[in-house]
């Protein structure tokens, strides 16, 4: 099977899915904060590469504690009303049992080859399937680098069942409601930027025209406060 054309290169898709799934995974710490800041401040190429590090470049010497606190409130599920249900599948569909999805996710990643070992927290939490998603980008590049047009394909069909069967079920409507509840610009920037890569790369696997000219998912810029996705294998 012929895969599709990708407008962003496997290597490129798989650092982006690999820098949204730590942005969501765990508290920035200084030093991290420091270096998006510094990178925050070298980019100037627009699009949503810079609306998402757009927030950093105050270098507001409390940031990393207000992150951290903000952090907390999003994604723990400390209380009912103090901030949206956690980041987990399982909590955002309906599951007909308890841990169905959470198993339907574990049987995507050992159909893949992914071991998610060495990782906090169920298979199903949001920083854990973007992992796994830029371990497959991570997959395609060496496959194609190698010219192993099976491994390649193989992959790529993995990618995109797991954003028709779980990622995109869940994940659009979930941003829609952390962009409207974040306190902090960091987060309600990453709602709509997970939003979009996503949107962008499920598109890729919808249209059959070539998009090898088109602009990539970073050159494409959400109107301001929306969330898109709700309209228009080898491991190494």
């Amino acid at each position: 099977m012929t895969p599709h054309p990708d407008p962003l290169p496997a290597a490129m898709r798989s650092s982006v899915y690999g820098l949204l799934a730590g942005l969501w995974g765990r508290p920035l710490s200084a030093e991290t904060i420091a270096r998006l800041t510094r990178d925050a401040a070298r980019d100037e190429a627009g699009g949503l590469a810079a609306e998402l590090l757009a927030p950093l470049r105050d270098g507001a010497p409390d940031i990393a504690l207000r992150l951290g606190v903000e952090h907390t409130r999003l994604f723990g599920g400390l209380q009912e009303g103090y901030g949206p249900p956690p980041p987990y599948e399982s909590v955002w569909r309906d599951d007909p049992a308890v841990g169905t999805v959470a198993a339907a996710v574990a049987e995507a990643y050992r159909v893949a080859g992914y071991d998610e070992r060495g990782f906090a927290g169920p298979c199903d939490q949001l920083a854990e399937e973007l992992r796994f998603v830029a371990a497959l980008c991570a997959a395609e590049d060496a496959a194609a680098r190698d010219g192993a047009d099976d491994d390649l394909a193989a992959a790529r069909d993995h990618r995109r069942r797991f954003l028709d069967r779980h990622l995109m079920v869940w994940v659009p409507g979930y941003c829609r409601a952390l962009a409207a509840q974040a306190r902090e610009p960091l987060y309600a920037a990453l709602a709509r930027v997970t939003a979009q890569i996503l949107h962008e790369d499920s598109l890729g696997f919808a249209m059959s025209v070539d998009r090898a000219g088109d602009a990539s998912a970073f050159g494409c810029v959400p109107a301001a406060g929306t969330v898109p996705g709700d309209g228009p294998c080898r491991m190494q």
